[in-house]
Protein backbone atom coordinates (compact mmCIF):
# COMPACT_ATOMS: atom_id res chain seq x y z
CA UNK A 1 0.00 0.00 0.00
CA UNK A 2 1.26 3.30 -0.94
CA UNK A 3 0.53 6.70 0.67
CA UNK A 4 -0.12 10.07 -1.04
CA UNK A 5 2.22 12.80 0.31
CA UNK A 6 -0.40 15.12 0.05
CA UNK A 7 -3.56 14.09 2.08
CA UNK A 8 -2.99 16.71 4.68
CA UNK A 9 -0.29 19.60 4.72
CA UNK A 10 2.49 19.25 7.03
CA UNK A 11 1.06 22.21 9.03
CA UNK A 12 -2.26 20.23 9.65
CA UNK A 13 -0.08 17.23 10.36
CA UNK A 14 1.68 18.62 13.21
CA UNK A 15 -1.33 20.12 14.38
CA UNK A 16 -2.99 16.64 14.79
CA UNK A 17 0.63 15.12 16.48
CA UNK A 18 0.42 17.81 18.72
CA UNK A 19 -3.35 16.52 20.19
CA UNK A 20 -1.41 13.82 21.92
CA UNK A 21 -1.64 16.64 24.78
CA UNK A 22 -5.59 15.55 25.25
CA UNK A 23 -4.74 11.67 24.26
CA UNK A 24 -2.33 11.42 27.20
CA UNK A 25 -5.28 12.71 29.70
CA UNK A 26 -7.39 10.38 28.18
CA UNK A 27 -4.98 7.27 28.83
CA UNK A 28 -4.62 8.70 32.36
CA UNK A 29 -8.14 8.69 32.81
CA UNK A 30 -9.25 5.30 31.61
CA UNK A 31 -5.53 3.45 32.77
CA UNK A 32 -5.62 4.88 36.39
CA UNK A 33 -9.41 5.84 37.10
CA UNK A 34 -8.11 9.64 37.51
CA UNK A 35 -10.40 11.85 36.28
CA UNK A 36 -9.51 15.26 35.06
CA UNK A 37 -9.48 18.10 37.47
CA UNK A 38 -11.96 21.05 36.50
CA UNK A 39 -8.69 23.28 35.47
CA UNK A 40 -7.48 20.73 33.10
CA UNK A 41 -10.58 20.45 31.59
CA UNK A 42 -10.58 24.05 30.98
CA UNK A 43 -7.20 24.15 29.82
CA UNK A 44 -8.17 21.25 27.37
CA UNK A 45 -10.62 22.32 25.51
CA UNK A 46 -9.13 26.19 25.00
CA UNK A 47 -6.42 23.46 23.76
CA UNK A 48 -9.09 22.02 21.10
CA UNK A 49 -10.61 25.56 20.15
CA UNK A 50 -6.77 26.78 19.72
CA UNK A 51 -5.84 23.67 17.87
CA UNK A 52 -9.51 24.29 15.45
CA UNK A 53 -8.31 28.00 14.48
CA UNK A 54 -5.04 26.81 13.59
CA UNK A 55 -6.34 24.35 11.67
CA UNK A 56 -8.75 26.64 9.80
CA UNK A 57 -11.70 24.21 11.01
CA UNK A 58 -14.17 27.56 11.25
CA UNK A 59 -13.10 28.45 7.85
CA UNK A 60 -14.71 24.97 6.25
CA UNK A 61 -11.27 24.29 5.19
CA UNK A 62 -11.50 20.58 6.75
CA UNK A 63 -13.70 19.32 4.10
CA UNK A 64 -10.51 19.95 1.94
CA UNK A 65 -8.46 17.38 3.61
CA UNK A 66 -8.78 13.42 3.26
CA UNK A 67 -10.53 11.28 5.77
CA UNK A 68 -7.21 9.35 5.56
CA UNK A 69 -5.04 11.98 6.21
CA UNK A 70 -6.69 13.10 9.47
CA UNK A 71 -7.12 9.52 10.71
CA UNK A 72 -3.02 8.93 10.44
CA UNK A 73 -2.74 12.20 12.26
CA UNK A 74 -4.54 11.08 14.79
CA UNK A 75 -3.05 8.08 14.93
CA UNK A 76 0.15 9.65 15.10
CA UNK A 77 -1.08 11.71 17.95
CA UNK A 78 -2.67 7.83 19.59
CA UNK A 79 1.37 6.57 19.29
CA UNK A 80 2.98 9.30 20.67
CA UNK A 81 0.96 9.70 23.88
CA UNK A 82 1.67 6.04 24.11
CA UNK A 83 5.02 6.15 23.96
CA UNK A 84 5.24 8.69 26.56
CA UNK A 85 2.49 7.19 28.58
CA UNK A 86 4.65 3.90 28.48
CA UNK A 87 7.70 5.48 29.10
CA UNK A 88 6.30 7.19 32.56
CA UNK A 89 5.08 4.04 33.51
CA UNK A 90 7.30 0.98 32.61
CA UNK A 91 10.88 0.32 35.06
CA UNK A 92 10.88 3.91 36.33
CA UNK A 93 13.39 1.90 38.71
CA UNK A 94 15.34 1.44 35.99
CA UNK A 95 18.08 3.75 34.83
CA UNK A 96 17.29 5.58 32.01
CA UNK A 97 20.49 5.28 30.26
CA UNK A 98 19.50 1.81 30.52
CA UNK A 99 15.60 1.85 29.69
CA UNK A 100 15.78 4.40 26.50
CA UNK A 101 17.90 1.74 24.33
CA UNK A 102 15.67 -1.51 25.43
CA UNK A 103 12.51 0.98 24.45
CA UNK A 104 14.03 2.63 20.99
CA UNK A 105 15.11 -1.22 20.35
CA UNK A 106 11.98 -3.14 20.46
CA UNK A 107 10.51 0.19 18.80
CA UNK A 108 12.60 -0.38 16.28
CA UNK A 109 11.70 -4.25 16.06
CA UNK A 110 7.94 -3.44 16.14
CA UNK A 111 8.54 -0.53 12.66
CA UNK A 112 10.83 -3.45 11.28
CA UNK A 113 7.71 -5.23 11.76
CA UNK A 114 4.96 -3.60 10.58
CA UNK A 115 7.34 -2.23 7.71
CA UNK A 116 9.93 -4.76 6.57
CA UNK A 117 12.01 -4.00 3.13
CA UNK A 118 10.56 -4.63 0.00
CA UNK A 119 13.41 -3.41 -1.75
CA UNK A 120 14.99 -6.49 -4.06
CA UNK A 121 17.25 -4.40 -5.99
CA UNK A 122 20.24 -4.23 -3.36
Amino acid sequence: MRFNAKTVPASIAIILLFQFVWVGVLYEWVSNRKKPTFDRFISLVLMLIRAMFAADVFQGKLTDFKALGLFLGLCSAFTYAGVIYASGKVSVEVSPWLRSPIMVTGSMILVFILFPNSNTDL
